[in-house]
């Protein structure tokens, strides 16, 4: 590296993530592909080297700092970053900013990014011309928007309730996005991002902030140093508003706040930063509560209603519960003065009132609750916030004592690491292997719909507006039970008739359900063989059913049946062994996606181990995925097998039929670390995904490493600074506080973070987007498709074991 002058003045650390995801990715106007990796930067100021950028190390390892390719002129400068469009500013500027009274500098560097002030002046063109396509070649452009854009959507600000801090600079962060695009670092180590997603179809860009990583203040209530921080920081967000005035007319936020009873402080403070952008968003919200959940939801419903009648009918609702205290109760009028933060107020009314006034609604709402036969169970109670346009989604945990007294015997402090949801993909079990029934069970509340609130009919009537993008409907329930494989029916019947009819509203509309099947042979039950096809093979399955797991030929036979058993596009994941599908035409037309476990849990593995032959499980789970889920929309595999000790995959035979479509492929691999199949599995389905061009997501179970060990400290800061790559030979490590990941080419689909359970919550809020941006597979150049799917592979039980 260039030596510095010893007099120059480091003034500010910016961090980025950024680079092409292939060398041929064609900034052409319509979309940008990128595959993040670390870059670390500080801005020097000195003459010799104005803008120019340095590699920062902060303590990692130099081999993880990754330089940029140099510009034209040799060096890397704050325009060139700029122009991956993926900026993201690091709360170090802010603080170093403010302590120095030199926020002005700090806005001056805003100012550098040429774009940004283009749209400031109003001077920007967004459509792309020639002239345009080379200037962005040439790496002088910040950010790709589209023609036509007119809706931004700011997804998943994941919050940590026990992170008050960051709970208040999202609001900031987002006033900061909106009008600069520039995203705000939410982190003191700058491992944030912020990442535009433009898409062809729907003509929207699509930004996440999601990646928000706790830090912890014992003393918070009482810190009244922070109160004048974040009246600081809400005035410089503010300054900038006025300084970039971005072209934008629909804002969707969806906020996840995780809420226990240890801090609330600020809650409110947030969201008045959220709405005093004035810009109509959508709102998602997930809270543990305690209290009088039926009570509560109905003045909830009731209030939320009463906010779209005033407002509009198309004006979202928000189900604001305000703080959490101690005892669980969420006042009225707290109630009330959230909706007063959206322009609503009630005029002497009180929230009884409210709900005797819309009684009927209320009862409408509840009988959609209850319609499809769905009994709570003893972990959960849906209060349901009203689905308008989609995102406004309402979670409350009636047994929060229960579920923190499990995670004190754990050893852990603080709630935030083993109580964890997501808003599209989470498990609904934390740890299939709990022997004790009363373990806490995690619940998912989708991002679109939930069973339990709304039929998917009146849902789409929200959700699809003429602008709106693809949508994909999830249920989500426990798949081993009667209710919600009735459910699966009932939803299958209407879905399939809506397609045949030509509804409309229907063309972009995807389906998916999320649970967790305890065996196939259970699903095969619950589900019958009516739709099996031919009498030889309903003969097989009933065999099979009658025989029981001691036969050595129950796998293929399940496969067989699994794959003959749905009644349209099925992708079927049970316990990492059977995955099947029926009449595949065309992958980005419809998907069933069923969610079950990669691993086995410990007892299963352990049988199967000692029972099967070493190549079995591996060989059904590669048959039956690549025979039965793409046997016609992708082609077929000759053989495969695997050799176990050797943990390598050989005789690996992949041919590609031709096909009109080029087929998208996605699966989402919930693993458990500990299990000693799970590397293997991990391995095999990272070929698979090299073969099929396929979009592979790890899950995995937060549980038995809290933050306080020190291994899963230094393993997790290890892994943020990791390039990630792969292939045949899948993932490896050495040891806790390294991961190696190899040679996987950069223009395919598949990325694996590894975090520790306390970015748990955080991460798998990001990994939401994989399910939200689905309509993204419709691109058909694979180098052209974004590939920052921030998918999760966090860890449980012995990491070393990994």
């Amino acid at each position: 590296m260039t030596e510095l002058n010893a007099n120059c003045k480091v003034r500010y650390i910016l961090r980025h993530h950024f680079t092409p995801c292939s060398e041929k990715v064609a900034l052409d106007g319509f979309h940008v592909s990128v595959y993040l990796k670390r870059v670390d930067y500080v801005v020097v100021d000195d003459k010799n080297f104005t803008n120019q950028l340095f590699p920062y190390n902060d303590g990692l390892p130099p081999q993880n700092i990754r330089q940029r390719s140099p510009t034209r002129d040799g060096h890397s400068t704050l325009n060139d970053i700029s122009a991956e469009g993926l900026q993201c500013l690091s709360l170090k500027v802010v603080n170093a900013a403010r302590k120095a009274g030199d926020l002005d500098g700090l806005l001056g560097i805003l100012e550098d990014f040429p774009s940004a002030a283009a749209a400031a002046s109003g001077e920007m063109d967004w459509r792309c011309d020639d002239s345009e396509v080379e200037r962005r070649k040439s790496g002088l452009f910040e950010l790709e928007v589209l023609e036509g854009t007119e809706e931004f959507i700011v997804n998943n600000f994941a919050l940590d309730w026990t992170n008050t801090p960051a709970v208040m600079e999202c609001g900031a962060a987002l006033a900061l996005c909106k009008d600069a695009l520039i995203g705000a670092g939410l982190s003191d180590s700058g491992h944030r991002l912020l990442r535009a997603f433009p898409e062809t179809t729907s003509r929207s860009l699509r930004m996440d902030l999601s990646e928000v990583e706790p830090f912890y203040l014992t003393d918070i209530e009482t810190d009244s140093s922070y109160v004048q921080y974040l009246s600081d920081w809400s005035l410089w967000a503010e300054g900038r508003l006025e300084r970039f005035r971005f072209k934008a007319n629909f804002i969707t936020i969806t906020i996840t706040v995780v809420a226990a009873k240890y801090e609330h402080y600020g809650f409110m403070s947030l969201f008045q930063q959220v709405l005093s952008q004035g810009l109509p968003f959508r709102l998602g919200l997930i809270l543990l509560c305690e209290g009088d959940e039926d009570v509560l939801s109905k003045k909830i419903i009731a209030l939320t209603r009463y906010i779209q009648d005033v407002r509009d009918s198309r004006f979202d609702p928000f189900s604001f519960l305000g703080r959490v205290s101690y005892d669980g109760i969420v006042t009225d009028s707290e109630l009330i003065k959230a909706a007063e933060n959206v322009g609503v107020k009630l005029g002497g009314k009180s929230l009884d009132e409210l709900v005797d006034e819309h009684a009927g609604y209320i009862n409408e709402v509840n009988k959609l609750r209850t319609s499809l036969d769905l009994n709570l169970d003893d972990y959960t109670l849906f209060i349901n916030g009203i689905v308008a346009e989609g995102n406004v989604m309402v979670y409350i945990d009636s047994e929060i004592d229960r579920i923190q007294e499990s995670i004190r015997k754990h050893g852990a402090k603080r709630p935030s690491h083993d109580i964890v949801f997501s808003d599209v993909k989470t498990v609904l079990r934390r740890n299939p292997a709990a022997a004790n029934d009363k373990a806490p069970r995690m619940k998912l509340a989708p991002l679109f719909i939930n069973p339990k609130f709304k039929l998917a009919l009146e849902s789409v009537r929200y959700l699809q507006t003429a602008t709106s993008p693809p949508v994909t409907l999830w249920l989500c329930g426990n798949v081993d039970s009667d209710e919600t494989i009735r459910i699966l029916e009932k939803y299958l019947e209407w879905f399939l008739e809506s397609q045949e009819k030509g509804s409309e509203a229907l063309e972009s509309v995807r389906f998916g359900l999320l649970g967790v099947f305890e065996s196939a042979e259970e699903l095969l039950k619950r589900m019958g063989t009516k739709n099996v096809e031919g009498d030889e093979l309903k003969k097989l399955v009933d065999d099979l059913l009658s025989r029981g797991e001691d036969s050595d030929d129950i796998r293929a036979l399940l496969d067989r049946a699994v794959c003959e058993s749905f009644p349209a596009s099925v992708f079927l994941l049970v316990n990492g062994r059977y995955i099947g599908s029926r009449d595949v035409k065309d992958a980005s037309d419809f998907e069933l996606i069923v969610y079950g476990e990669l691993a086995l849990t410990a007892e299963d593995a352990a049988a199967t181990l000692s029972t099967v032959s070493e190549t079995t499980a591996d060989q059904i789970l590669l048959s039956a995925n690549c025979i039965g889920v793409l046997r016609k929309a992708c082609g077929s595999f000759s053989s495969a097998s695997v050799d176990v000790e050797n943990e390598a995959v050989s005789e690996f035979v992949f041919r590609r039929e031709e096909t009109e479509v080029e087929p998208w492929i996605q699966a989402t691999a919930v693993a458990s670390i500990a299990n000693p199949l799970c590397p293997l599995r991990l391995r095999t389905l990272v070929t698979m995904s090299e073969m099929l061009h396929a979009s592979v997501s790890f899950l995995a179970y937060p549980g038995a490493i809290y933050e306080g060990d020190v291994g899963t400290f230094a393993f997790s800061r290890r892994v943020v600074a990791t390039e990630p790559s792969f292939d045949s030979r899948g993932i490896r490590s050495s040891w806790a506080e390294r991961a190696v990941f190899y040679d996987l080419p950069q223009d395919k689909i598949l990325t694996v973070s590894i975090g520790s359970p306390r970015n748990w919550l955080l991460e798998s809020q990001a990994a939401a987007v994989d399910m939200d941006n689905i309509y993204l597979s419709r691109i058909p150049d694979e180098h052209q498709v974004c590939t920052t799917f921030p998918s999760i592979c966090t860890i449980d039980g012995d990491i070393r074991a990994f």
